[in-house]
């Protein structure tokens, strides 16, 4: 499959979203390899032979591990300035957990706390830091201990670089330079000036007190692991299966799954038969620690419904950090770490092949969240540039539901449709609503700072790869042998990468001098390494649009582009004028912006075909979904390369005019305008509309989270000319 086939958006090929389906999907076809692998006639009767004083003792660990979990939960809601009584704190446990069950973990716990504590004065940022703050104590807590048994289990972790993990590392390299460039040019000094006060030594007795609390839990649940591994196989070292017991415990903690189901008895496999268990074994101890856990949860929420007295405010006695000061903190820290982690698509291993995630879904879900609520609270009013915006957006989106049903109707329901374009389109809406929701807040600085972080961002991820080409072109032995030319950052692909690259430069105008002068080359240099060809010709547009409209000048274009091409240069030329690297690598660098003729007929087939499907069905189209089906039918999965014609060909000519009306009037209202913000949107949108003509970029994740910041900015902003 060519490198445009998937170009790394909400539309590739395999994706899942961090929802309930994907949890769902990722549940049943563990538990489906499971009873493949392992002899369940077996499982069952090794869950019979487990003797009842150890299940009682297993019960008893386990019940004690959930009360500490709401005593954690009373920690923190004293930490963040809204104490609660110990019975609520319990209360507010156990139903987050319940709910984490049975839908995705993190947002499940923050709607079903939110809903209950909703009468304690407990707003939804609140709930969001309280529910961040456990979850990140607990899997700190976890990783730590599962990497302690991993290491006494082999020896020593050890990271295959032929097999991956090379690949982790350069994912841990580039967040991390990705970070500190964003705290540097951006964020970095407001964060130190706000969070500094608010953070003094209690702080760091309160931190330890829940780290303290989050240990204890793990070991009360890797003891109940271990009193049913030995009434199954008393032979086996205690030592072994409490170490191999740490790894499962992490595997099944992971949102991936519903309630760990799958997950837990897979490494419960993997890591107890590495001990000497038989593997049916390993499955009754996780199944009888699945259950007991949820019985343990259900007890607990049972309890906590009852009716009771009154609730009273718990009066706050010693110092705490204010809920007033976590509103911004929480509003500010979601959205810019959105900025960043929007530029780093992974894929996990999962039982069907790779689950491709963007680590910014999870962040723009809960940003989206908060947006809605602020907004229904009245504490947000969104001033949007363009009139009944809102309505348009329910037009577009009324296309989107009424090409599924369409489609439905017409060849059923498929994963692609359902996950790819019906649940990614409201995904791409929490992305709006996250650009939204720090303009909104904090108007013009709101603005400045997330194109500041993701201009800083996108620069030291570009600077971090053409270090990575350099060092290929002087054979200077790499982590990851893939560290090669074309350069697709870490959004798996060319096209995408260029087109995060051009967003950055279009944003700009909107950041600093100290930022544009270095990020500008920079950006430049990794679009010719890119080596996307729709990608160099929507940067000679933006360029020259750029300076049409007068936020850049002849001077820093002139600058950039030659700092920028003496940077190729010297990447081009330095490894054949010193004596080390092999031709094989010099050479490497040289051939990137050629595309495999398979490219060029993928495109100009899916074309044909989907001009083919818009005939057939020329006002409503053939159904969202309906080109992907058809092409997998035929076992060749493939995507249209023209956003226009997949709109076309699956939504009709009606659906096609209400995307092409909404863009026209976003047009029409910022050449009106005229001021400096709607310069910066007609860039963007100038890049979509180009780029898109041979790619399917509607599904961009980064295109979203700009217009929406964008379109809720207040007229007039005032930026300096790049």
């Amino acid at each position: 499959m060519s490198d445009t086939t998937r170009l790394g958006g909400i539309g590739t090929i395999n994706r899942k979203r961090w929802t309930f389906v994907a949890c769902l999907s990722i549940t049943f076809m563990a538990l489906v390899t499971i009873a493949i692998r392992v002899d369940m006639g077996a499982a069952i009767r090794s869950v019979a032979r487990v003797p009842l004083e150890a299940v009682a003792a297993a019960t008893g660990l386990l019940l004690i591990g959930s009360l500490l979990s709401g005593l954690r939960f009373w920690f923190i809601a004293r930490d963040v300035g809204k104490p609660l009584r110990m019975t609520e704190a319990i209360a507010a446990m156990a139903i987050g957990q319940a709910a984490g069950a049975l839908t995705v973990q993190v947002f499940g716990q923050i709607a079903s706390r939110s809903a209950y504590l909703h009468q304690h004065g407990h707003g939804l940022h609140v709930n969001i830091v309280t529910s961040l703050y456990e979850r990140g104590a607990a899997v700190a807590i976890s990783l730590a201990l599962a990497c302690i048994g991993a290491w006494n289990l082999h020896g020593h972790v050890a990271l295959n670089l032929q097999a991956g993990g090379g690949q982790l590392i350069r994912i841990v390299i580039g967040l991390g330079l990705a970070v500190v460039a964003a705290a540097v040019f951006a964020w970095g000094r407001s964060a130190l000036a706000v969070l500094t006060p608010a953070f003094h030594w209690k702080a760091g007795l309160r931190l330890g007190r829940v780290v303290l609390v989050s240990l204890a839990i793990q070991l009360a649940t890797a003891a109940a692991y271990v009193l049913l591994s030995k009434g199954l196989a008393p032979q086996i070292p205690t030592s072994s299966i409490f170490f191999a017991a740490l790894v499962v415990m992490f595997a099944a903690s992971l949102p991936i799954s519903l309630a760990g189901w799958g997950v837990r008895e897979i490494s419960a496999v993997l890591a107890l038969s590495a001990v000497g268990m038989s593997p049916s074994d390993a499955v009754a101890v996780a199944v009888i620690i699945g259950l007991v856990a949820l019985g343990c949860i259900a007890i607990i929420s049972a309890f906590a419904l009852l009716p009771t007295a009154p609730l009273d405010s718990v009066p706050v006695t010693t110092r705490h950090v204010s809920s007033a000061f976590l509103e911004p903190v929480v509003v500010y820290g979601v959205v810019l770490a959105t900025a960043t982690a929007v530029l780093f698509q992974i894929y996990v291993p999962s039982g069907a092949g790779y689950l491709s995630v963007n680590l910014a879904d999870p962040l723009a879900v809960i940003s989206a969240g908060l947006f809605g609520w602020m907004v229904v609270q009245g504490r947000l009013t969104p001033v949007w540039r363009l009139a009944h915006l809102p309505w348009w957006v329910a037009a577009l989106t009324l296309v989107i539901i009424l090409s599924f049903v369409h489609g439905w109707f017409q060849f059923g329901v498929t994963s692609w449709a359902w996950q790819n374009r019906l649940i990614g389109w409201f995904l791409l809406l929490a992305f709006g609503a996250t650009g939204a929701l720090i303009v909104s807040f904090a108007g013009q600085a709101g603005l400045r700072l997330l194109a500041a972080s993701f201009v800083a961002s996108n620069a030291a991820i570009a600077l971090l790869e053409v270090m990575f080409i350099l060092m290929a072109g002087l054979d200077i032995p790499r982590l990851d042998p893939s560290w090669l030319t074309p350069i697709q950052g870490f959004l798996q692909n060319r096209n995408a990468f260029s087109f995060a690259l051009l967003i950055a430069i279009c944003a700009l105008p909107l950041c600093d001098a100290r930022l544009r002068r270095w990020a500008f080359p920079v950006l430049l240099a990794a679009l010719w390494f890119a080596g996307s060809r729709a990608g160099l010709g929507a940067l000679v547009v933006v360029l020259a649009l750029a300076w049409w409209l007068q936020v850049i000048t002849s001077r820093s274009l002139g600058v950039a582009i030659g700092a920028s091409a003496f940077i190729v240069g010297v990447v081009l030329t330095l490894p054949g004028l010193l004596p080390i690297g092999s031709i094989a690598a010099r050479s490497s660098v040289v051939v990137f912006m050629t595309s495999p003729e398979t490219s060029n007929i993928e495109r100009l087939y899916s074309l044909r075909e989907a001009w083919r499907m818009f005939a057939e069905c020329p006002l409503i189209g053939a159904g969202l979904g309906a080109f992907m089906a058809e092409q997998t039918r035929i076992a060749k999965p493939l995507v249209i390369h023209s956003t226009a014609m997949w709109l076309l060909a699956e939504t009709g000519l009606l659906g096609f005019l209400i995307f092409a009306a909404a863009g026209l009037q976003i047009a029409a209202s910022e050449f009106r305008q005229n001021d400096q913000v709607s310069k910066v949107t007609i860039l963007i949108g100038v890049t979509f509309v180009v780029m898109s003509t041979v790619h399917e970029l509607l599904y961009q994740r980064i295109f979203w989270l700009f217009l929406g910041a964008t379109l809720a900015c207040p007229p007039s902003l005032s930026i300096r000319r790049t």
